[in-house]
């Protein structure tokens, strides 16, 4: 429908006004209230250490990978798999399907099938394939008492009938730099906040008062 151009011009002017007062609203309230003065000024400070705190300890890409890399290097004993069990987790609504599948199992393991293929044949199931060293709570407690290719009993997974079936008994082994790079990250955190806190006390005249922090 035909709009008068009028209306456009009402329109224009009134998103002109709105973003105007928007962009000064929270300066101007602050100027007249000084509690929200004072909140306001907290939570800018706030987003400031934060990201000061992002930028040199929290997040692993503004980090030298070098430091991460020194560390790991240091201590590969720290950086292991224990015995690791690989799986597949199958479930579906329907018993016929899931028991079927069950039986075929075995052959199909040893066939080595994709995750892919399996999914693209057997469109009533859900698969989830992964491994674990952790093994305490069910079902991946039942792992250790399976061989590879065997097929689990019966149990539920996320609300859905489901089995769980081994895939192989992966051995003990040292990580790669790759896949430990996030836990080498995480245990260098307290050097990272350590070593960055003193850099801005020689870098500034700090003085701490931890008695007043409330």
């Amino acid at each position: 429908p035909d709009v008068p151009s009028d209306g456009y011009k009402v329109d224009w002017y009134d998103r002109f006004v709105s973003q105007t007062i928007l962009s000064h609203l929270s300066d101007l309230t602050a100027g007249r209230f000084e509690e929200f003065a004072a909140s306001i000024e907290q939570f800018r400070n706030g987003l400031m250490v934060f990201r000061l705190n992002e930028l040199n300890i929290w997040d692993p890409a503004y980090i030298d990978s070098a430091v991460i890399r020194s560390h790991f290097d240091k201590n590969p004993d720290a950086y292991r798999y224990g015995t690791r069990y690989a799986y597949t987790i199958f479930s579906s609504r329907n018993d016929s399907l899931l028991t079927d599948f069950a039986g075929r199992w075995d052959s199909l393991h040893a066939a080595g099938v994709s995750l892919d293929s399996l999914r693209a044949r057997y469109t009533g199931m859900v698969f989830l394939r992964d491994s674990s060293e952790a093994v305490d709570t069910e079902p991946w407690s039942l792992l250790p008492e399976m061989r590879p290719g065997e097929v689990s009993e019966e149990f539920e997974f996320r609300s859905i009938p489901s089995r769980l079936g081994l895939e192989q008994i992966l051995p003990e082994r040292g990580m790669t730099f790759e896949e430990a790079y996030y836990r080498v990250f995480s245990d260098l955190q307290p050097t990272l906040e350590a070593d960055y806190h003193a850099s801005l006390r020689k870098r500034y005249n700090i003085r701490e008062y931890p008695k007043r922090i409330r």
